[in-house]
């Protein structure tokens, strides 16, 4: 008898519950599989996902096919993923790619002499070919995020956005990665530390960038509200820290911007962008793609250039690998374009600004550093006691 055996894995953040199949599932074993499989769909909620991973199946017999279509009407939440070519083929042949969502196997490539060209806060980009360049995220995601990224860059791309489509997904490392078409050779970040870019000469660049950005208009329930998903981390992760007059106060804020309609990029900094040879900015990482107020825009580039180097001075060293005097230059300098001192309150804006990026930083603290940085969430909860009575809205 076949001992083939299942390991089951439960991942907590995203509700997913993952059983790996291995070798054969056909008469010989489809009674011990059924019962296993029973056994863990038995104990989980509805509307978490079953994940059935068969990376490792060679072949399924109609027994198993049975299996298969008994699990998906107890557990109508089910996914089967790393389908091999010839096990897809008999899923595909009998009809069950129309009634299960079954992803076929994705194709392992190897990163280990590959150039670092480009970083953000979820992925790293690679030089993987002379026509080709690899994103490989940078934490364990579900395919249905790798493909929402996908669809996000179409969707911007069609919008406008200085942007690539994806064109493949690919495993590395266990890791998801997406291949695009050669961009650039290095993001503004590499190139402004190899002197190959002055940051006078970027400056207005980015500004134009933004004024870009600030054009696109999109419709309501295009994209991601980006104001639920400030408030969703003021209620897990920064609520605690306030009475409730404060809690009610920052959150009055957030639900009182005047323009709503504006894409936000929300991670647009200088190792997310890179320029064409004709100095054309290429915006990469889209997964923080959405709708919303443009205070958010600048809120995630102010976290990555101000609030995470205020509590640790190294850190903008760390991360760009350049002084925090050079991104300070950077970022005012480009905001005194956008916001020039004769015709707008710098302070207002930067306080405003100030605000919702120390929500964010908070809500990094917690996803990223299992909320052992009490330093930084100590300074960012200053900053929102501070500030939230001085002003009655968040519009900049």
């Amino acid at each position: 008898m076949n001992n083939t055996k299942t390991n089951i894995n439960i991942n907590n953040i995203n509700n997913n519950i993952t059983i790996y199949l291995k070798d054969k599932i056909d008469t010989t074993n489809a009674a011990i599989i059924e019962n296993e499989i029973n056994n863990v769909a038995a104990n989980i909620h509805q509307d978490d996902k079953l994940i059935l991973d068969f990376n490792d199946v060679t072949y399924i017999s109609s027994t198993g096919l049975r299996i298969i279509l008994n699990t998906k009407k107890k557990h109508n939440n089910m996914l089967i993923i790393n389908v091999s070519l010839e096990v897809y083929d008999i899923f595909e042949v009998t009809g069950f790619t129309k009634l299960i969502n079954i992803k076929k196997r994705y194709r392992n490539i190897n990163i280990d002499n590959c150039e670092i060209i480009g970083e953000g806060a979820c992925g790293i980009v690679y030089k993987y070919s002379d026509d080709q360049i690899v994103k490989v995220f940078k934490y364990d995601i579900t395919i249905e995020e790798v493909e929402k990224e996908i669809e996000l860059s179409r969707q911007a791309f069609i919008l406008g956005i200085p942007t690539a489509i994806p064109f493949d997904i690919v495993k590395v490392n266990n890791k998801y990665g997406l291949i695009f078409e050669l961009l650039p050779r290095h993001s503004v970040c590499k190139q402004l530390i190899n002197k190959t870019l002055d940051v006078d000469k970027f400056i207005p660049i980015y500004a134009s960038l933004f004024k870009e950005l600030q054009k696109i208009k999109i419709e309501e329930g295009s994209f991601l509200n980006i104001t639920d998903e400030y408030i969703n981390k003021l209620d897990k992760y920064v609520k605690k820290y306030l009475t409730i007059d404060e809690y009610n106060r920052i959150k009055y804020l957030l639900l009182n911007t005047n323009d709503n309609s504006y894409i936000i990029h929300g991670d647009c900094h200088i190792k997310n962008i890179m320029l064409s040879d004709d100095d054309k900015p290429i915006i990469i990482d889209l997964e923080t793609l959405s709708r919303g107020s443009k205070i958010y825009e600048f809120a995630g580039i102010y976290c990555s250039y101000i609030s995470f180097s205020e509590a640790d001075e190294q850190n903008t060293l760390k991360f760009f690998n350049m002084s925090q005097d050079i991104i300070n230059n950077i970022f005012f300098g480009m905001m005194d374009i956008l916001y020039p001192k004769n015709l707008y309150n710098q302070k207002e804006i930067y306080d405003k600004i100030c605000i919702v990026s120390s929500i964010l930083l908070i809500s990094y603290v917690y996803m990223y550093e299992d909320g052992n940085n009490e330093l930084r969430i100590n300074q960012a909860i200053k900053h929102i006691k501070e500030l939230i009575y001085q002003y009655d809205n968040l519009d900049i």
